[in-house]
C-alpha cells in the first residue's frame, strides 16, 4: 500500500468462493491483526487506518493457510521470528530433530504461533489431531 495522500484509508476484503482456514491482515506500522474470515462471515471485512505518504510500502500483509481438505497443504509459515500454525479446533503441535527426537510438544488450540529455539538445521512440525496427523518439514536458519 502507498498513500498518494496523507488522510484516512479503508481497505475492504470480499470472502466469495475462497478457501482460507486462516486469513489476516497485518498492520506491520501499528501491530492490529485483524481476522479477515471472521470479518467476512458479519459483512464487515474492513480495516480503517490513517496513513502518510511517508509510511513504508510494506506496512501490510496477509497471513493466509488454506484450508486442510488437503491434507499435504502446508500448515504453518514463518514470519516476523515466529511459525505461524494454521490449526482448526484441539491439537498437539510437536517440533520433531532429524532422529525423530521429540524437542517440544504443546497441546493448541485454534491457529496460533511459535517461537522455535532451535540450533540451525530442519525439522519437522507434527501437528496431531485426533487421528489425523500431519507434518510439515522445516529449516531454521
Amino acid at each position: 500500500f502507498k498513500a498518494e495522500n496523507n488522510g484516512r484509508y479503508t481497505l475492504s476484503f470480499g470472502a466469495e468462493e475462497v478457501d482460507f482456514s486462516y486469513l489476516h491482515l497485518i498492520d506491520n506500522l501499528t501491530g492490529d491483526d485483524v481476522d479477515l474470515l471472521a470479518g467476512a462471515s458479519t459483512g464487515s471485512a474492513t480495516y480503517t487506518f490513517d496513513a502518510k505518504t511517508t509510511d513504508y510500502a510494506s506496512r501490510f500483509k496477509i497471513v493466509f493457510a488454506v484450508s486442510d481438505a488437503d491434507n499435504d497443504a502446508p500448515f504453518a509459515f514463518f514470519t516476523n521470528g515466529v511459525w505461524v500454525i494454521a490449526n482448526d479446533g484441539d491439537a498437539t503441535l510437536q517440533v520433531v530433530d532429524a532422529l525423530g527426537r521429540i524437542l517440544s510438544s504443546d497441546r493448541i488450540s485454534g491457529a496460533t504461533t511459535k517461537a522455535i529455539n532451535a540450533a540451525p538445521g530442519v525439522y519437522m512440525l507434527r501437528l496431531v489431531n485426533g487421528e489425523n496427523v500431519r507434518v510439515q518439514k522445516v529449516v531454521v536458519k
